[in-house]
C-alpha cells in the first residue's frame, strides 16, 4: 500500500523494497547449485535436509539403550 501524501505518491519506499527484495539471500557457483562441490571444514560439512534425516536415526539408533545388546547372540553357539 502506498500511501499519497499531498497528492504524490513517494515511490523510493516501495523501490528500496524492491532492491532488497530481490538481493540473492545464498549465493552459490555453479558447482554448487549442481549439487556438487559444497565446502566444508573441521568436523563440519554442508548437507541436504535428508542426509541430516539419515544421520540423525541412525545417531538415535545408536543411542538406544538395547544398541549395546547388538551381536549378543552373532556368531557360534
Amino acid at each position: 500500500v502506498l500511501p499519497i501524501e499531498n497528492g504524490e505518491i513517494d515511490l523510493a519506499e516501495s523501490v528500496a523494497d524492491n532492491i532488497l527484495l530481490n538481493i540473492p539471500i545464498k549465493v552459490l557457483t555453479a558447482e554448487e547449485e549442481a549439487g556438487q562441490g559444497f565446502v566444508s571444514g573441521n568436523n563440519w560439512q554442508i548437507m541436504t535436509e535428508e542426509e541430516y534425516q539419515a544421520q540423525q536415526a541412525v545417531k538415535k539408533e545408536e543411542s538406544s539403550p538395547f544398541a549395546g545388546l547388538q551381536g549378543l547372540f552373532d556368531g557360534d553357539e
